[in-house]
């Protein structure tokens, strides 16, 4: 298992590895929460394709605000993600 560091910042050896034990007793909920945040960006992603957003003025605006989406989702999955292949 790969736990990401930014979980443990600010906190001393014993905190840490209290911490650490608790992530690892909730990989349900966060296997759970994995699939809702991939399901959502799909969503973000299909949308993307839609030509009729092309066609209103402010599309680079909304494109870069589903950019940003995209990248937050990404880095949330990131970080619920303690497989070793991510």
């Amino acid at each position: 298992m790969s736990i990401k560091t930014q979980w443990f910042k600010g906190l001393d050896d014993q905190q840490k590895a209290d911490f650490q034990t608790v992530l690892l007793n909730n990989t349900t909920l966060f296997r759970q929460l994995l699939k809702i945040l991939k399901e959502r960006h799909e969503t973000i992603e299909k949308r993307s394709y839609d030509e009729e957003t092309y066609k209103t003025p402010d599309w680079a605006s909304l494109e870069a605000f589903r950019n940003g989406k995209r990248a937050e989702l990404e880095f949330l999955a990131d970080l619920i993600d303690f497989s070793d292949n991510n």
